[in-house]
C-alpha cells in the first residue's frame, strides 16, 4: 500500500434510518372521513402522542 494509509481512502456516507411508529385509535363517527377527520384533528392537537411502545418497524438504506 505504499506511504497511503487505508484512512487515505475513506468516504463519508449518509445513511437514512427510519423508523416507524403505529397506533389504532377508535373513535365515533357517522362515516369513516369524518372519523379520520377527528383522529388527524387530535393528532395535529397533540391529543394524540405516538411513544416508543407504537414502534413497529426500521429501515437502513444508503441515503440516494
Amino acid at each position: 500500500m505504499g506511504k497511503f494509509s487505508r484512512k487515505a481512502f475513506r468516504k463519508k456516507y449518509q445513511i437514512e434510518v427510519t423508523e416507524t411508529l403505529q397506533r389504532i385509535v377508535e373513535v365515533v363517527a357517522q362515516t369513516a372521513e369524518e372519523a379520520k377527520a377527528q383522529v388527524t384533528e387530535k393528532y395535529r392537537e397533540g391529543e394524540i402522542v405516538l411513544y416508543s411502545s407504537d414502534f413497529i418497524d426500521v429501515s437502513i438504506e444508503k441515503w440516494r
